[in-house]
């Protein structure tokens, strides 16, 4: 009941996480100059599922309890940005982006529901999300 494509964005994110976890293997080996832009987004994508929505921090009162309904809502919105296709003209500027993308989500998850952060944060990530970081 979380939406018709549930299983398939699921699927997918693991994929990323898993993809991306063999690119930051290649990177101890061969360093972040041995390879592709398109393979450092995908790293980049990888780090941002893990550290804003796969660690929880048990500590805040916010984050540790979030309610089914948002961290389908919060899950959703994050799938975007994986699924989206960026096109960086270098791996500085990829990594800017993803490091404004990836505070914006981290941020949001020590927000309220329903506040006025809680949305400002929202509309951040999908303004970043529409313009690429431009």
């Amino acid at each position: 009941h979380y939406g018709i494509d549930w299983v398939r964005m699921i699927k997918h994110a693991r994929e990323i996480l898993h993809r991306g976890n063999e690119v930051g293997k290649m990177m101890t080996v061969v360093g972040e100059e041995g390879i592709s832009v398109d393979d450092l987004v995908l790293y980049l994508k990888s780090e941002m599922l893990d550290f804003t929505y796969l660690q929880q921090n048990a500590f805040d009162d916010v984050d540790c309890a979030a309610s089914m309904e948002r961290q389908v809502r919060d899950f959703s919105l994050l799938y975007r940005a994986l699924s989206k296709e960026f096109s960086f003209t270098g791996k500085k500027e990829a990594r800017e982006f993803f490091t404004k993308l990836q505070d914006r989500f981290y941020q949001k998850n020590y927000t309220p529901e329903n506040s006025e952060e809680y949305d400002r944060l929202t509309r951040e990530i999908e303004e970043l999300l529409e313009t690429g970081g431009r």
